[in-house]
């Protein structure tokens, strides 16, 4: 019994021997890889692997482009933060530009400051006749340069669009360059085409004087604005505007026409115990039938511009209040007219002036003078004009007809290079002659390039060229 297990277990060794020998003489077979054998499963794997690698890309990417966007929203947050800041703080927020002149202005456009200047560089050569040399005025031909004006303008508008301002400095000529105040005002719009100003400005009479010195036809204005225009003056000022309509009412301290003789008197920049008048007072009243206002702020009428009338009248006087001795209750005033007409490529103006003045001793004196002047463009930029002008500016010197006279015209041409630089060329004569004389000023026509004639002589002539900037 006991044998029969051990005989089972052992029976079979030789069995398992003879397999275990089997086995190792046979070559064992290594198994396929698995790309091999299952094909799909492999490009299954590579498909995985190629899109974990894609997607780890796409996340290196996301993290960079939110780096950038963080980045930006922190800039535009800056730049919000610092525009906030600007409209908060108003000192600081201006904004600048440049329209005729350079300009600063406030966001909300309560506050504006407008920058520009004007220089005139003039060239003159001047012929008198003559035997005799005057006081600083020799006989013969003269010649040379000046600064004619150098200003400085500021002007804008403060509080609100309704309140303006303007100053308006010279550097004079006669007084080796020093400043000197020309204008100085305040003025508000009271609506409805009303408007009050008040301070140192141009008193309203002649057109010529209220056409700006930028916008001349000729190198300077004629010798019978010269003697008639009231100067800049101090005062108070209503003035009207309509489409056609516009007046001016003035009243101040003292009118510097030439043609006062002596009862003129200049209240530029004087204080309020040196007024030398009881009353001072002017009134022009213009008239627009065709056109706007705009075409009358210069001489000048460019090819292809509207066309327009225009025509002017006013009035002045004043009485002296005795401050200068001898002069108490001297009285004088004036009148004038005048019609600016706009062709569109051509221009014409005429003007006629009248004064009345009681001197100190002797009869009254009537001076008076006439202006026409007219100019065409023959090309875009240059303009040729011409002007004649009659003065009888002095009755009581000589009673000849020639003497105590301007009997002339002038002749020229504007080149413009650019609406801001301008060259001008003109040449005039006098046929009669140009005698000193107690209402004749002498910086009057020095300033436009004449001199004082000798009572027999008669003639002379002015030659001037001048280049004009504006900035």
């Amino acid at each position: 019994m006991l044998m029969s297990p051990l005989f089972r277990a052992f029976g079979c060794f030789p069995a398992m021997l003879l397999a275990v020998s089997i086995s190792a003489a046979t070559p064992v077979s290594t198994p396929a890889p698995a790309a091999e054998a299952f094909p799909d499963v492999q490009s299954e794997i590579d498909r995985l692997r190629a899109e974990i690698d894609a997607y780890r890309a796409d996340q290196a990417t996301a993290t960079v482009d939110e780096d950038r966007r963080a980045a930006m929203q922190g800039l535009i947050e800056d730049v919000l933060a610092d525009a906030d800041a600007r409209v908060s703080f108003q000192d600081d927020a201006f904004i600048g530009g440049w329209k005729k002149g350079f300009r600063l202005q406030s966001p909300d456009g309560n506050f504006s400051l407008k920058i520009a200047g004007q220089v005139q560089i003039r060239y003159v050569v001047n012929h008198r006749e003559g035997d005799q040399d005057l006081p600083n005025n020799p006989a013969g031909t003269l010649w040379g340069m000046e600064n004619r004006r150098t200003k400085l303008k500021f002007s804008g508008h403060v509080v609100d669009p309704t309140i303006k301002y303007k100053i308006q400095v010279a550097y004079l000529r006669f007084t080796g360059g020093l400043p000197f105040l020309e204008e100085g005002y305040l003025a508000k719009d009271l609506g409805n085409g009303f408007e009050v100003q008040v301070g140192q400005f141009k008193a309203p009479f002649t057109q010529e004087w209220l056409v700006s010195s930028t916008s001349l036809l000729a190198v300077d204005r004629s010798i019978v604005d010269a003697y008639f225009r009231p100067g800049y003056a101090q005062g108070v000022q209503l003035g009207w505007t309509s489409d056609r309509v516009r007046g001016w009412l003035w009243c101040g301290d003292g009118l510097g026409a030439v043609g006062f003789g002596d009862a003129r008197t200049n209240s530029i920049n004087t204080p309020w115990y040196q007024t030398r008048t009881r009353w001072a007072t002017t009134a022009r009243v213009e008239w627009c039938p065709e056109g706007s206002w705009g075409l009358f702020k210069d001489y000048t009428s460019r090819i292809g511009s509207d066309s327009g009338v225009m025509v002017g009248f006013a009035a002045m006087g004043q009485q002296l209040n005795g401050m200068i001795p001898g002069t108490n209750d001297l009285i004088a005033w004036g009148m004038t007219t005048d019609v600016s007409v706009e062709f569109g490529g051509a221009n014409l103006f005429a003007s006629l002036a009248w004064e009345h003045n009681e001197p100190t001793s002797g009869p009254a004196a009537n001076p008076w003078g006439a202006t026409i002047q007219g100019g065409v463009f023959v090309s875009e930029s240059l303009e040729v004009f011409g002007r004649y002008s009659y003065l009888n500016y002095d009755t009581l010197i000589d009673p000849q007809p020639d003497t105590g006279r301007y009997d002339g015209f002038t002749v020229g041409l504007n080149w413009f290079f650019n609406p801001d630089v301008k060259f001008t060329l003109d040449w005039g004569i006098n046929f009669a002659s140009l005698v000193e004389g107690s209402a004749l000023r002498r910086p009057s026509l020095q300033g436009i390039g004449y001199r004082s004639d000798e009572p027999d002589r008669d003639h002379q002539w002015a030659l001037r060229a001048q280049v004009q900037l504006l900035f």
